[in-house]
Formats: structure tokens, C-alpha cells, sequence
């Protein structure tokens, strides 16, 4: 699959959490911050929407595994745990259920920025690819499969090592048959 198609995918991808969480957000109502200001909002099911906010909980559910394989490790929250110094790596879409909970570690803005913000960059890198793929260079880096990336972390050197011995001995041939034709050896 070619890069630009991985990160279109990627961004379909956020996309659907994105789009499942403001449905879910749809059917529930936020209760401010405790009269300290100590926790979070939480987020509950509207009066009668109980039903509708399971089966659209379930949604979000659905599509947060492919969402938080394409956050990678590039998109997250910094979440400090109460109580501790040490703030710690964590997906929007592995815990947008936190939302939810009694004690929310952070806000449904946190949540929505981080995955715009992916979106954006995403974005950026499906159309940068896109051009790669267009130019002479992508289509040489098609064949070749040796690529600016492979290239830049070291990885990748067989497959362009036997595809420049397979195109380099029927060259080295040609040239070595000229020669003696033309009596240059």
C-alpha cells in the first residue's frame, strides 16, 4: 500500500472516532466541575437517552482501536495522574471512556484537539506523499522500493541491493558487448 493511502486510511480512521464521540456527546449532558474545581466534567446520558448512549458508547468503542493504531505514539495527551509529579502518555481514543467516569482525567476539549490536531498532520502528510508519488523520484522509489524514509533509518538495503544487481549485470553486459564490438578493449 502506498504511503499516501496509509495515511488517508490513518485519517479515516480518526475521522470515525471523532464523528462516534460527538454522536455519543449527542445524547448525554455534561455536570460542571465539582464546586471546588477540582475534577473534570462529567459526562452522563440525557433523561431517557440511557439506551441510545449505550448503543452509541458501543460505537465509539468500535471504532477507538483503529483511531489509537492511528495516533500511534505521535498524538496524545499528557496526562498527570492526581497525586504524582510524572505525567504519562496516554490515547485520546483508548480513554475516551474517562469521560464517563466519576473522576474524569480530562476534558472532551483535550480529547477533540489532540485528534484535530492529528487530523492536521495527517492531512499534510497524505498530500506531501501524494506529490512524492507523482514526481520521477516516487515512481523511482516505486521500483527501486528504496525510499527517502528506508533511506533516512538505515532499513531497506536488500530489496534495492538485489534490484541494482539485477538491473546492473544486464547493463554491465551491454556496455562489456559495446566495447569489444567496437573494439575499444
Amino acid at each position: 500500500m502506498s504511503t499516501s493511502k496509509t495515511y488517508r486510511r490513518r485519517y479515516d480512521d480518526v475521522q470515525a472516532f471523532v464523528t462516534a464521540l460527538s454522536r455519543f456527546l449527542e445524547v448525554c449532558e455534561s455536570t460542571g466541575p465539582d464546586y471546588f474545581g477540582v475534577s473534570n466534567p462529567v459526562w452522563t446520558p440525557k433523561a431517557g437517552q440511557e439506551a441510545e448512549a449505550s448503543r452509541r458508547a458501543a460505537q465509539v468503542d468500535r471504532v477507538a482501536g483503529r483511531a489509537a493504531q492511528a495516533l500511534g505514539h505521535e498524538f496524545f495527551i499528557e496526562w498527570k495522574p492526581r497525586g504524582t509529579f510524572q505525567t504519562q502518555p496516554v490515547s485520546p481514543a483508548t480513554a475516551w471512556r474517562t469521560i464517563i467516569d466519576h473522576d474524569p482525567a480530562f476534558t472532551v476539549d483535550v480529547i477533540f484537539a489532540v485528534c484535530n490536531q492529528a487530523l492536521g498532520v495527517l492531512e499534510a502528510r497524505a498530500t506531501d506523499a501524494e506529490e512524492r508519488e507523482r514526481s520521477l523520484a516516487g515512481k523511482v522509489e516505486r521500483v527501486t522500493g528504496r525510499t527517502e524514509q528506508t533511506t533516512v533509518r538505515g532499513e531497506g538495503h536488500l530489496r534495492p541491493a538485489i534490484t541494482s544487481a539485477l538491473l546492473g549485470i544486464p547493463a554491465a553486459l551491454v556496455v562489456a558487448f559495446l566495447a569489444h564490438h567496437f573494439g575499444w578493449v
